[in-house]
């Protein structure tokens, strides 16, 4: 038995995987199959509640999650992007407007394999104009020019919980 159609938004031609407004960050976030699509074919399992406006995608090894979920705000945080384990933990959130190509960036970086030494950002960061402060605790905050975005590493104590 072959399964009904049902009309989408998706359906339509202004949510394909093609974007022609430049300069791109004027265009909002985009269509998230960018991200999703890519994450699937690497492997990657939907754990999504097919009830819940979402999705949650994690790594074959379990290391890594990605989640969507859009609240009314574009503001707001709605992808949370997570890594777990031995070799750190960590998270990003982004807001609905965010556009889908940087978070592609992020998320196509995480199919590959970890490097060996981990680049060091803060000069970068420093050379692009960012602020850098680090704390007495080792904390280190970059913020960028326009104070619309921040960089934060916490220095956990072999004894603290990060989350």
């Amino acid at each position: 038995m072959s399964q009904p159609y049902i009309s989408t938004r998706a359906d339509g031609p202004e949510h394909s995987i093609w974007f022609e407004t430049r300069p791109r960050h004027l265009a909002g976030g985009g269509d998230p199959r960018h991200i999703t699509q890519a994450l699937r074919a690497a492997g990657w399992k939907n754990h999504s509640d097919p009830d819940y406006p979402h999705v949650v995608l994690a790594s074959p090894d379990h290391r890594h999650t990605v989640a969507l979920e859009p609240e009314t705000s574009s503001y707001a945080a709605w992808w949370r992007i997570q890594a777990h384990g031995d070799h750190g933990q960590w998270y990003a959130t982004f807001g609905g407007n965010t556009p889908v190509e940087i978070l592609a960036g992020l998320t196509d970086a995480l199919l590959k394999p970890v490097p060996k030494t981990a680049p060091e950002i803060w000069p970068t960061l420093a050379w692009a104009g960012w602020s850098y402060e680090r704390d007495e605790h080792g904390n280190e905050t970059a913020t960028h020019p326009d104070t619309i975005l921040s960089l934060r590493r916490r220095n956990v104590e072999p004894a603290e919980s990060f989350f």
